[in-house]
């Protein structure tokens, strides 16, 4: 793990009160020289529902976002499977104008990552890249370390599991 990246990782938890400032400060300090241009936060309600609770950077436009997210398939694939998930995402920006302005032919890479509490996934990270990322990027140590300091600003109490409850 990079000395550097972990210091402004760490600087940038200390220094964020909020979910939103976290995720800002992924894209404009921390992960920045590696392409990132947006993070999205988001909490698991029950096991079929995500909210998006902070976000920020570039957004495409509602022609492609799902609850804010350009791949929410992505993210509740790796929520459900517990692990990272990594995809190229590669759509067609034709019917949105404002978004092709400076972008033309860009690729995304996405990164998706559960957010655990008490062994239990409460919601999930998106890190949008303007390129496929490198893979310090997406090693467990590094994601572990971001999502865990997403953990609490994603209250656990609201979720409901229904394959775990008594009958």
């Amino acid at each position: 793990m990079s000395q550097q990246f972990e210091h402004n990782l760490l600087v940038a938890i200390g220094a964020s009160g909020t979910a939103a400032e976290l995720c800002r400060a992924l894209v404009e300090r921390v992960l920045a020289v590696d392409g990132l241009k947006a993070a999205i936060l988001c909490e698991l309600l029950g096991t079929s529902k995500l909210e998006v609770v902070a976000e920020h950077g570039l957004r495409i436009g509602p022609g492609f976002l799902k609850l804010s997210m350009w791949s929410s398939d992505a993210l509740y694939s790796s929520i459900n499977l517990g692990e990272a998930a990594n995809a190229l995402l590669q759509d067609d920006f034709h019917a949105n104008k404002d978004f092709l302005d400076g972008h033309e032919g860009v690729q995304f890479g996405v990164v998706c990552s559960p957010v655990w509490s008490n062994g239990v996934p409460i919601g999930g990270l998106q890190l949008v890249f303007d390129r496929y990322p490198n893979k310090h990027v997406i090693s467990y140590g590094y994601l572990q370390l971001i999502c865990t300091a997403f953990e609490k600003y994603l209250p656990n109490s609201r979720i409901e599991w229904p394959e775990f409850q008594n009958n």
